[in-house]
Formats: structure tokens, C-alpha cells, sequence
């Protein structure tokens, strides 16, 4: 297959299966690939939020030691391939369609046998485990998908540490609609005699994963609230703070990654560097500093300037995630943002919409279809919603307007799924501010 082939194959690949009881079927295909998963030493992460940029301040902390490191995150904002790169460098075309077309000669070995077609997340893990494997990367950053205890990267036997982000409801149809059954789920990436990294400031979570590392004598590795935290300086440039903890103390981090929340991510990140450390992998002060200064991880509270136009991109899409975008945002701007926001129809619009229009940070809210197939569209939304918030077809449509009510003072945000924060980078890549 040539590149374009191969996209046009994964977009016909089903997203879930109806039931899925275990992992049988990603080992049936692995196993026909080498098992290239356990030639890897991976840094194993789930959680709800703050996954995708703690796997990115790892990956950025053992390149500045040295290290060949693969990451894969999801899902992607604009190409594919941006879900698997190796030292921040995404797998180009040439190398995604060779990897694509091995993996998927598997999969016509699985049907000829009589074997269901993997899924769409089933089949992309399998390209960046393989292509991680034949680059021979030092390390592998792996972010898991959905839940934990049935994601298709949960195949890894042996990581060299597990980590679990903070935990908040996300999913629950698939997951579970309470705290303790989601961190069960997640907690099911957890394997026997390897270190568990846990940040939770909720007692149900702890309780839970330190349940299940007991049971897998775990060694687990937990900070909470009680860590302390300082932030020294803050703007849409940077972030200036320390943090002291049972378990280490650093001292004026500095981080392009802006967002009060980053600094909770970044002490899970010390913890992992602490674990690691205790493994005797090599990694100085000086890596850490520079790992964490020169990050980069799009659509978190991404912040693109067009023109005199200041934007702010972050895929906030659960209350978590939109408490704390809202709390960041709220103090970095004297005139109120203007929100260009949509979702997909599995979250909980009503509430996360409440949350905006109560909490008064914006100056006007935008809604607008995304694109994908399981968009939440205009004719959804209830009534009380579309006399309060305006309503637009497009985003295109939508930029528009955010252009029209506001001033140069005012910051664009867009929020909610990540595939509108991609299609919101790819249109002003495009088309610039206007």
C-alpha cells in the first residue's frame, strides 16, 4: 500500500467492537508480527487527564539525557502519523506505509483464519510497537488509548514503570459511571513486580490502586495534595514553579507548557524520573530542567498568535479538564475570551456547557459541529443552550463570528475535542486569522 492507501484503509476500520472481552485478539496479531512489544522497555501511562502531556515531558526529559525515545499518543490532530514518533519526529509517509502494509498482511492472516478484523486502535498500536521495535529505540513512551485493563497497548508484559495521571468520570458507558470502577479499569495496566507512579488527590482512587498493586506486589509510588507546589511566574509564554515531596525537590522549572494543571503533571513526571532513577537509569538535573524547557505538546493549552490575534487551543472535554482550562485561562487576559467550542455526542454536553456559561469567563460561546462522524450537531442541543449560546455550522462559520464580536484584546479559545482543536490548527495554518 502506498501512503494515501493506507489512510484510506484505517479510516474504514471500525473504531470499537460491540464486545471485548479480553485482549486475545491484539495478542493474535502481535504474535504473527514478533511480538515486538517485548523487545521494548516501556513507560506504561493511563489515566483521564494529563496523560498525553505527561508521556510528552517524559519523552522530552530522556532525549535531552540521550536516550532514542518512541512515543505514541492519541489521537492524532491533523496527520496520522503524528501518533508515533521517535526522538519528536512523526513516521513519515514512507515508513507508516511499509509498517501499515505488514500489519495489515497479518490481519489477512487473522481473516483467512477465521478471526475478527481488529479494530482501528488495534491496528495503529501494532504499527508504532512494530516500527518502535525496528528503530530499536531506547525507550517507549506509551500512552493507552481508552481505560486500561482491555486497551490494545495493555499487551505489555513487562513495562519498567506504570503510570496512572488523575482519574475523573470520562467514558462512562464504556468504563463505568463511578471513581472506583473507571480506576479499576485503569489500574488493570498494572503488572506483577513493576513500579506503579499514581497522582490522586481523591481517596477512592488511591484506595483502589493501591488495592490492585498489593495484589500485584507493585511497589506503588503515590503523591497528593499534600505535595508543595509553587508558581513563581505565569503568562501565555511560560510558567516559573517548584515542587517539594516526600519523594524529591526541584527548584524553578521552567515550562512552555502553560495551565496551572501542567505543574500537577509535572510532579507526576518527577516521580517517574525519581523510579527511574532508582532503576539506575541515568538521567541528570540538567536533562530534567532542559527536558521540561524545551516541551512542546499541541492542543494543550496551545498558544498560537496570528497576526495582532492571540489563540488558545486545549482539548478540554471533560469537567476536569474544563475546570482547570477555564481556571488557566481566567487570569491571563484583561479582556474576557471569546470560545469557540464542540463535541463529540458521548460527553456530557449539558454539563460542561453549564460549567462555561456559570462560570462567566467567557465573553461569548460559540458552538460548532467537529469533524467526525460521532459529532454532537446543532439540532442536539437543548433549547436552552441555543437561546444562550451562538450557533454556527462550521468552524470556519464560527471563526468568523469569534472575529466579528471581538477586539485584538480578546483571546480565541477552542476547546472541547481534540479533533476540533486539529481542524482549528489546520485552518489557521490554512487561511491564517483573517
Amino acid at each position: 500500500m502506498n501512503y494515501q492507501e493506507l489512510i484510506d484503509y484505517l479510516n474504514h476500520i471500525p473504531r470499537f467492537t460491540e464486545v471485548k472481552e479480553d485482549l486475545s485478539l491484539m495478542e493474535n496479531l502481535m504474535k504473527r508480527l514478533g511480538n515486538p512489544q517485548d523487545q521494548l522497555r516501556c513507560i506504561h501511562v493511563a489515566g483521564t487527564n494529563g496523560k498525553g502531556s505527561v508521556c510528552a515531558m517524559t519523552t522530552s526529559i530522556l532525549l535531552e539525557e540521550g536516550y532514542t525515545v518512541g512515543t505514541f499518543t492519541s489521537p492524532h490532530l491533523i496527520h496520522f502519523n503524528e501518533r508515533m514518533k521517535i526522538c519528536n519526529e512523526a513516521i513519515t509517509d514512507e515508513e507508516f506505509s511499509r509498517i501499515g502494509t505488514k500489519v495489515k498482511e497479518a490481519i489477512e492472516e487473522m481473516i483467512e483464519a477465521g478471526l475478527q478484523h481488529p479494530t482501528f486502535f488495534e491496528v495503529i498500536t501494532a504499527c508504532a510497537f512494530y516500527y518502535f521495535a525496528l528503530k530499536k529505540v531506547d525507550y517507549a513512551v506509551i500512552e493507552v488509548g481508552l481505560g486500561g485493563r482491555l486497551d490494545a497497548t495493555n499487551i505489555i508484559k513487562e513495562p519498567i514503570v506504570t503510570v496512572i495521571t488523575p482519574i475523573s468520570l470520562d467514558h462512562t458507558s464504556i468504563l463505568g459511571d463511578n471513581l472506583e470502577d473507571i480506576t479499576g479499569e485503569k489500574a488493570g495496566i498494572i503488572k506483577k513486580n513493576c513500579p506503579v507512579v499514581l497522582f490522586s488527590v481523591k481517596d477512592s482512587v488511591y484506595n483502589k490502586v493501591n488495592e490492585v498493586s498489593k495484589e500485584k506486589n507493585a511497589r506503588l509510588f503515590a503523591i497528593d495534595s499534600s505535595i508543595t507546589m509553587s508558581i513563581h511566574e505565569k503568562s501565555l509564554k511560560r510558567q516559573i514553579f517548584s515542587i517539594q515531596t516526600p519523594y524529591y525537590s526541584f527548584r524553578n522549572i521552567q515550562t512552555s507548557l502553560i495551565g496551572d494543571y501542567q505543574v500537577i503533571n509535572s510532579a507526576t513526571v518527577l516521580l517517574i524520573i525519581d523510579v527511574l532513577r532508582h532503576k539506575e537509569i541515568n538521567i541528570k538535573d540538567s536533562s530534567i530542567y532542559r527536558g521540561f524547557e524545551k516541551v512542546v505538546w499541541p492542543g494543550r493549552m496551545e498558544v498560537v498568535t496570528r497576526g495582532n490575534r492571540i489563540y488558545i487551543l486545549d482539548g478540554a472535554h471533560n469537567v476536569d479538564g474544563m475546570t482547570n482550562f477555564m481556571e488557566s485561562i481566567s487570569n491571563q487576559t484583561k479582556l474576557p475570551p471569546i470560545c469557540i467550542v464542540g463535541f463529540n455526542k458521548d460527553k456530557d454536553y449539558p454539563l460542561l456547557l453549564d460549567l462555561m456559561m456559570k462560570s462567566k469567563v467567557f465573553k461569548k460561546i460559540i458552538f460548532t459541529p467537529i469533524c467526525s462522524p460521532r459529532t454532537l450537531l446543532p439540532e442536539d442541543l437543548y433549547e436552552h443552550y441555543k437561546e444562550n449560546i451562538a450557533i454556527k455550522n462550521s468552524l470556519k462559520e464560527a471563526h468568523e463570528e469569534a472575529l466579528n464580536d471581538g477586539k485584538e484584546g480578546n483571546i480565541i479559545c477552542c476547546i472541547g475535542s481534540l479533533y476540533l482543536v486539529g481542524e482549528m490548527k489546520d485552518y489557521l495554518d490554512r487561511e491564517g486569522s483573517g
